[in-house]
């Protein structure tokens, strides 16, 4: 009998489906029906600014920047003059800034919207956006525990 469940429990479609309706049921408990959205940016330099401040003029507040170097599908070629020579060298490594910020499930569209219309230079290699669902965070200082939006810290702290 053992083995007849072990190996049901094996087959691709059955545990992909448990472990599709266990993170469902842990993001849906845990944020009590909302969830916290990771959003990572890799943008332009020149760009960053504009975004930061577009973000924060629509109440987006706690934004992480990081220097980050790399290239996605563009391969950038640079014309060096080396002693009267002429040559192109190809850069792997190019400089782009991550943006980090943390916001509900109803607030992700808006933010990518902003950051493709501030981000966006009209030519290829404007970057990433990312999403990720995020469970929890936790201050380090005092321990506070945040599930979800301010509603829900709020509620927490009435009972």
């Amino acid at each position: 009998m053992n083995s007849v469940i072990n190996n049901s429990l094996r087959s691709d479609g059955f545990c992909y489906f448990i472990s599709k309706l266990i993170v469902t049921c842990f993001f849906y408990f845990q944020g009590k029906g909302r969830i916290m959205i990771l959003i990572k940016a890799i943008v332009l330099p020149e760009r960053v600014v504009m975004i930061k401040d577009t973000l924060q003029e629509q109440g987006f507040h706690g934004i992480t920047t990081k220097n980050s170097h790399g290239y996605g599908e563009q391969k950038l070629t640079v014309k060096k003059v080396y002693r009267g020579h002429v040559f192109e060298e190809r850069v792997d490594a190019v400089s782009r800034v991550e943006l980090e910020l943390v916001v509900g499930e109803d607030k992700v569209d808006e933010v990518i919207d902003i950051i493709r219309d501030s981000g966006s230079s009209g030519e290829g290699g404007d970057g990433r956006i990312y999403v990720f669902p995020l469970a929890r965070s936790i201050h380090i200082g005092s321990g506070t525990k945040h599930l979800g939006c301010q509603e829900e810290e709020d509620e927490e702290e009435d009972i």
